[in-house]
């Protein structure tokens, strides 16, 4: 062989050992990535189910705190102040009284001066009392006007009466007169 051969034939051979070695170095620099690729996806795996066990946790540690409860208690009050709402207004709307109804109720029932006169009158009859002398029948005359006073009271008086004993509490929570 030519001393030219000899030599190409030398480099040929030390650039495959290189080759070989830079391969060797490329497999190994290969399964390092390979390993740690493997590492990350199971940190991440694991990453991902302590915090889901964390999340867990707390809810379970959460389940018995006051706060929630507290908050529960709040939503009771809630509803049932809200049911008791709705049942205020459904027995306003079942009211079937009106204003005039109340009013010649109003008028309808004797005042108690003359419920009183009408009974001392029956006790009489019934002769549980003397009779009535001249002096109590002019008595009795000016209770029975009475009671004819008072059985002509004006409409707006009786209206201011049922605006004091029949007063509502209205929707925006003031005091109303709503006599449905």
């Amino acid at each position: 062989m030519k001393p030219e051969g000899v030599k190409l034939l030398t480099d040929a051979q030390l650039q495959q050992q290189q080759a070989d070695a830079l391969q060797t170095k490329v497999q190994k620099l290969q399964s390092t990535i390979t390993r740690y690729e493997n590492e990350l996806i199971t940190l991440k795996g694991r990453a991902k189910a302590a915090e889901a066990t964390k999340k867990i946790n707390q809810q379970l540690s959460g389940v018995n705190s006051s706060g929630t409860i507290a908050m529960l208690e709040k939503m009771k009050e809630r509803v049932m102040q809200t049911e008791a709402e709705a049942e205020a207004y459904a027995q306003i709307a079942e009211a079937t009284t009106t204003v005039d109804e109340q009013i010649n109720r109003i008028l309808a029932t004797p005042s108690k001066s003359a419920a009183s006169d009408s009974l001392l009158e029956l006790k009489r009859k019934m002769g549980m009392l003397p009779p009535a002398d001249p002096a109590s029948s002019s008595a009795g005359n000016t209770a029975s006007s009475t009671s004819t006073c008072l059985s002509k009271l004006s409409v707006s008086t009786l209206l201011s009466h049922l605006a004091i004993f029949s007063s509502t509490p209205s929707p925006s929570g003031g005091e109303g007169t709503d006599l449905r």
